[in-house]
């Protein structure tokens, strides 16, 4: 669609933006140079805003701050104005997005975008199977390992209770003496002669003579046998063995050397109430971008972040109030073009 249509379209509907605001300027008695000095922008600015050549203007968003402040210089209620200005800009919008959507670039784009979809879905489903098999085999490991410790008990069981039947050392002591040759019952077997007794021996052992005897006895006095009284006297009285306590080595922590700590830089606080449509950007020292929106009339902004702060404000007049670290900020003390300011703030 064409600008002479949308503006034959708008005119039907009533006078358009433009329009409007010429029959303000000129019941006024003010020139194109007039307001186009009065708000920062070029003369052809002005007149393309009249024509209806909204084209000719960067974006939506610049074209409506410059119509607000052209309908508040020359004493019309900028709400009314824009609204015409949207019901103008309709036709542009859908005929902008037709030819975005025929566009080659788009389609392309769409089939890279579903195929990044695709992959990612691949990659989840790939990454939750082998969670799954690995919390499979970990749980198939525990109860085997499981399984492994109760057999382990219970074997370790029957072998305790088979060593509670076998016969003990003090068994094997009190066992029944063998029977003797006297009560064999004549079935042939051998009698075993018992062994000669101690006092039997030392009667058999005589000495060479009784001279030589006697002079052992006299030459060699007489060891005192031990008793068992004595023996277990020596065993009680014997000093148990002290023992050692090694003393644990001082592992106390070694004193800490105090470090220089360094301090962050403190992150700068900025606040704006708007009292009228305006777009605001603003990003940090690190590049990051902290906003970057339209905001209403009566909306606020409030941000933070590593000064110097960068800020580009669309449209300086709708800025109600600002200010930086609790101080209020100038507007006017920075440079305005086209009712578009740009500066930072450290």
């Amino acid at each position: 669609m064409s600008n002479e249509e949308t503006v034959q379209q708008s005119a039907a509907s009533g006078p358009s933006a433009g329009s409007q605001l010429k029959a303000a300027r000129e019941s006024r008695g003010l020139a194109i140079n007039d307001i186009a000095k009065a708000q920062h922008l070029r003369p052809s600015v002005i007149q393309a805003i009249e024509n209806g050549d909204y084209q000719q203007i960067d974006t939506e968003l610049f074209l409506k701050g410059y119509v607000r402040a052209y309908a508040n210089h020359v004493g019309l209620d900028p709400k009314v104005v824009l609204s015409q200005l949207d019901q103008e800009l309709e036709p542009l919008r859908r005929e902008k997005e037709q030819a975005h959507q025929a566009s080659p670039l788009v389609t392309i784009e769409q089939k890279k975008r579903r195929k990044k979809r695709i992959a990612r879905m691949i990659l989840i489903l790939l990454f939750l199977s082998l969670a799954g098999f690995i919390g499979y085999r970990v749980f198939l490991q525990g109860a085997t390992l499981e399984s492994l410790t109760s057999i382990g008990q219970s074997e370790s069981g029957v072998a305790a209770e088979g060593e509670g039947d076998r016969p003990t050392a003090d068994d094997a002591g009190s066992a029944p003496p063998a029977p003797s040759a006297d009560e064999e019952d004549g079935s042939g077997t051998v009698p075993v002669e018992p062994a000669p007794e101690p006092e039997a021996l030392a009667e058999s052992v005589q000495p060479e003579s009784e001279s030589q005897l006697e002079a052992t006895e006299t030459n060699s006095p007489e060891p005192a046998e031990p008793t068992v009284e004595a023996a277990v006297e020596e065993a009680v009285t014997e000093p148990e063995p002290e023992l050692e306590v090694q003393q644990a080595p001082d592992v106390s922590p070694a004193p800490v050397s105090p470090s220089t700590t360094e301090v962050a830089a403190t992150p700068g606080n900025l606040t704006a109430v708007f009292k009228a449509d305006c777009w605001i950007r603003v990003t940090d020292a690190n590049g990051d971008l902290l906003v970057s929106a339209l905001r209403r009339s009566g909306q606020s902004l409030d941000v933070t972040g590593t000064p110097p702060l960068k800020v580009v404000i669309g449209a300086v007049d709708a800025v109600d109030s600002m200010s930086f670290e609790g101080q209020t900020l100038d507007l006017g003390s920075y440079r305005v073009v086209n009712n578009r300011a740009e500066f930072s703030l450290n």
